[in-house]
């Protein structure tokens, strides 16, 4: 199983237990003020000058990155990806405060595996719908990072020369682009899934519906059909006063059956009050 945790608000909560889908929505409207920008910018600077140092003809990189830093401005406007976000364990403070209703919420575990038509990939805009779509863990910003994308880069180049590009480069960050984040969110153990929708998709996913524009723009995917419901778990927060059978009512009442475990936060985090003086 892959059962990763979506931190909510008792009220976000119940509307899912309601519509039994979960939201995609733009993730660069997201709070990292970087997404999908960091790796078409902060992390393409390094390696550009680190490339730069490399044994590759001058002429052809400086096609390369002319051609790669337009396209890149490009990506980063017209081919956003939408996402869902949670996080591998169900019981930190820093996701209750941030994302939890400071304690009040619930942590949902998620079987991810069991959404049909997902599966564990990092997803790219294609025809086929079931490439576009999939999770997998966020991947933090590092020199470990950044030397690995900096050697396929320079394979890249060594192969194609002048179409090193569009053969495999915008490819390789187009691919990662929605996964790649600032290393200061670390804490957050992320996992996401990512969506890249198109006009020309070759298929369909009868789970995942169209953009919705209501409140926010987002796409909905169904997380429970009739073999089964891919939600596992509840974590009830350390600020919330409901009951392990008021949750359990809650289930019942949306047709969920009782294999759900439910437990409390063990957070023993307090607000201090401060004075001054």
């Amino acid at each position: 199983m892959s059962i990763f945790y979506y931190y909510c608000k008792m009220e976000t909560f119940k509307s899912m237990l309601t519509s039994k889908t979960l939201w995609l929505t733009d993730l660069t409207k997201s709070n990292d003020s970087e997404e999908v920008i960091r790796a078409y910018q902060s992390l393409w600077g390094r390696i550009k000058e680190s490339l730069k140092r490399t044994d590759i003809d001058k002429d052809v990189l400086r096609s390369q990155f002319d051609l790669l830093e337009s396209t890149f401005k490009l990506q980063s406007i017209v081919d956003v990806p939408f996402g869902c976000c949670f996080c591998s364990e169900n019981d930190l403070v820093q996701q209750w405060k941030e994302y939890g209703e400071n304690g009040a919420g619930v942590a949902a575990g998620f079987d991810l595996e069991c959404i049909e038509g997902l599966k564990r990939q990092y997803p790219i805009t294609s025809s086929d719908i079931t490439h576009s779509i999939g999770f997998e863990s966020v991947i933090y910003d590092s020199a470990q990072v950044e030397n690995e994308l900096a050697q396929i880069c320079y394979l890249a180049l060594k192969k194609y020369g002048y179409h090193a590009w569009y053969q495999a480069i915008l490819p390789t960050f187009k691919h990662y682009a929605g996964f790649i984040k600032n290393p200061t969110f670390k804490d957050e153990k992320e996992t996401r899934i990512v969506y890249y929708p198109s006009k020309f998709f070759e298929n369909s996913m009868p789970q995942l519906s169209g953009l919705e524009t209501n409140i926010v723009p987002h796409y909905c995917l169904s997380w429970d059909c009739e073999k089964t419901s891919a939600i596992r778990s509840i974590t009830i927060g350390y600020n919330n006063p409901s009951s392990i059978d008021e949750i359990k009512k809650l289930l019942s009442a949306a047709n969920i059956d009782d294999n759900v475990i439910i437990c409390h936060s063990q957070c023993s985090y307090r607000d201090r009050q401060h004075t001054e003086g």
